[in-house]
């Protein structure tokens, strides 16, 4: 009679349930990774709107970080002080759950319409099992923008 022995087919099992352990952890920690760079991404992406916004319409923008979003705020008018939100932008809801989003410095981040923006430093982290998964948000002077893995 030909077949496998239990002895065989335990130890398959064993290598199955190994390997099978191994790709679950490597998948739950990848999830993690790229929930951080989607939200690095949206992130960007509505900066650089907000950027071309002010360049197109000649007028200063603003984002400002909030508890669950982040919003677009133009002038309310001529030589105005206040702020309004910008009905060409949405808010960009921050979906961030456990990510912690640290802005320096914490002022707004100022738009120009000439394309230059005010400095920033944006850390965003997320609590991992060998510890924290971060990536660092960083824009000049100048509108350039880089997103790094600190």
């Amino acid at each position: 009679m030909r077949g496998f022995t239990l002895l065989e087919m335990i130890v398959a099992l064993a290598i199955i349930s190994v390997l099978t352990g191994v790709a679950v952890a490597t998948l739950r920690f990848d999830r993690k990774e790229h929930r951080l760079d989607d939200l690095s991404e949206a992130i960007v992406q509505h900066y650089r709107a907000a950027r071309d916004e002010a360049l197109l319409s000649g007028s200063l923008r603003r984002l400002r970080l909030e508890r669950s979003q982040l919003a677009v705020e133009k002038r309310a008018g001529i030589g105005a002080l206040d702020y309004v939100a910008d009905e060409a932008m949405e808010k960009m809801p921050l979906d961030s759950g456990a990510v912690s989003i640290e802005l320096a410095p914490p002022s707004p981040i100022y738009c120009y319409p000439n394309g230059q923006t005010s400095p920033f430093q944006m850390l965003l982290s997320l609590p991992g099992e060998d510890g924290k998964i971060t990536r660092r948000i960083v824009g000049d002077a100048m509108g350039r923008i880089t997103v790094s893995t600190p």
